[in-house]
């Protein structure tokens, strides 16, 4: 150490910053007066230093990866170790943060300070960082913007940043850095919202949920077929002969297996059929048909009278049909024998 603080003094530059990232380093510090604070950015640089940073103090080993080395290169790189904020970081400024900062992620103390030597530890070593005007010495702030890119997997969406229409996907704007929230709005989908925390340029991927539509029911009782196919009958009144049966007529079905439940309910208001079929999206039509079964014995009789053994039939029947346990559609007809 003393051979370096020998070529500290030969220097013929007006402000040298040495740092050790190396195992008991801080033995350097075992022939030089304590730091002094720094003075006024133009007083500082008019004035020759010879200043010391090491990773550690004079017993400490470091690790094989260091911490110190990164954590001085964010110091200047995004302005850590402008503890003052006036767009510079001197050399006890960056002493003063790696002191604090690497401890923090590592048993080890940086040290610094400046040669004991007074002529040469007048000064202060001096960082400016970027965006700063070298020229008149006068400071300019950090950046304090960056660059969003909003993203999406739906067209025609709506972005709120903030509560503020921005636009729509894809999205590139400059915003703060700090904390933000992001809405993403489009006619049929939930709403996607995202709190960031952006201090540098991020791209953010929103996924949109589509809402599943309420699927629509429509039912029809008939005794009738044309072409094959149900069709609306002249009357709801059936006779105790018709063979009568439910056309059940699904749209805006979500994808996936659905359970479909038709009950009949005849006069008496007893559940006297259910069918119950499992149905995919894909599905647009379900017939069923009502069986009346008359009383045991009656079949000849039933020839001479329709009505022999239909007393429990004859009346006003409901069907009533749901999907997924959802409320029921219903539709009345009546049976006259």
């Amino acid at each position: 150490m003393h051979q370096i603080l020998s070529w500290a003094r030969q220097t013929e530059a007006k402000h040298s910053l040495f740092l050790f990232d190396s195992c008991f380093s801080g033995t350097v510090f075992k022939t030089r007066a304590g730091a002094v604070q720094p003075r006024h950015i133009t007083s500082a640089t008019s004035l020759p230093v010879r200043q010391f940073i090491t990773a550690g103090s004079a017993g400490e080993q470091v690790p094989a990866q260091s911490t110190f080395t990164p954590a001085f290169v964010d110091a200047l790189v995004y302005g850590y170790g402008d503890l003052n904020k006036d767009g510079y970081v001197s050399g006890t400024e960056l002493g003063l943060y790696l002191q604090q900062e690497v401890p923090r992620h590592v048993n080890q103390t940086p040290q610094f300070g400046k040669i004991q030597d007074y002529e040469l530890s007048r000064g202060d070593f001096i960082f400016v960082l970027p965006q700063t005007n070298t020229g008149s010495l006068t400071p300019t702030t950090i950046p304090t913007t960056t660059s969003l890119t909003v993203q999406s997997n739906v067209r025609g969406d709506r972005i709120y940043i903030d509560g503020k229409y921005k636009g729509s996907t894809r999205l590139d704007l400059e915003i703060p850095k700090g904390r933000h929230t992001v809405r993403i709005e489009k006619e049929g989908y939930k709403t996607y919202e995202e709190e960031i925390d952006i201090k540098n340029a991020l791209t953010l991927r929103a996924s949109l949920e589509k809402i599943a539509k309420g699927v629509s029911v429509t039912v029809m009782v008939t005794d009738t077929l044309q072409d094959g196919k149900p069709v609306e009958p002249r009357s709801t009144n059936f006779g105790c002969a018709s063979q009568i049966f439910t056309a059940v007529y699904l749209t805006d079905l979500a994808e996936g297996a659905h359970t479909l439940v038709i009950d009949w309910i005849d006069p008496s208001g007893r559940l006297r059929e259910r069918n119950i079929q499992k149905v995919g999206y894909s599905v647009r039509e379900i017939v069923t048909w009502l069986k009346l079964n008359p009383a045991a014995g009656s079949g000849m009789l039933r020839a001479f009278n329709p009505a022999i053994g239909m007393s429990s039939f004859i009346g006003i029947w409901t069907v009533m049909v749901s999907v997924d346990d959802a409320a029921a559609v219903q539709k009345t007809f009546h049976i006259i024998c």
